[in-house]
């Protein structure tokens, strides 16, 4: 019985530490990413290849953005590559990759 109510007050009362880490995760990135797009293969050619966009909003709003300049259709596949090695799940956040991909360029902003 007394390893039970040991239980339910550990799933009651929250950690401090996990208030913290729930408090900073909830908090929104509001910085900003600048995307460099490059056209490869036979791949049309953008007249704006540079935009900037929040780190909060995931990979497939670059995919619609570039679907829209583009005029795809939805049915219509498009592949977007990081560096021209790999495409990223769309629902990843562009902060998260930058963060992960900036090794080298910690000062700039560009993915």
């Amino acid at each position: 019985m007394a390893s039970e109510t040991a239980l339910s007050q550990a799933l009651v009362e929250p950690s401090l530490e996990g208030l913290h880490a729930l408090s900073a995760s909830a908090k929104r990135d509001e910085s900003k990413v600048i995307i460099q797009l490059k056209s490869i293969g036979n791949a049309p050619i953008l007249k704006q290849t540079r935009f900037t966009i929040s780190a909060a909003r995931p990979f497939n709003a670059i995919i619609q953005s570039l679907r829209t300049k583009l005029g795809y259709k939805a049915q219509e596949p498009l592949f977007a590559y990081i560096s021209n090695s790999f495409c990223p799940a769309p629902d990843e956040n562009v902060g998260d990759l930058f963060k992960e991909l900036r090794s080298g360029r910690a000062t700039d902003r560009q993915l």
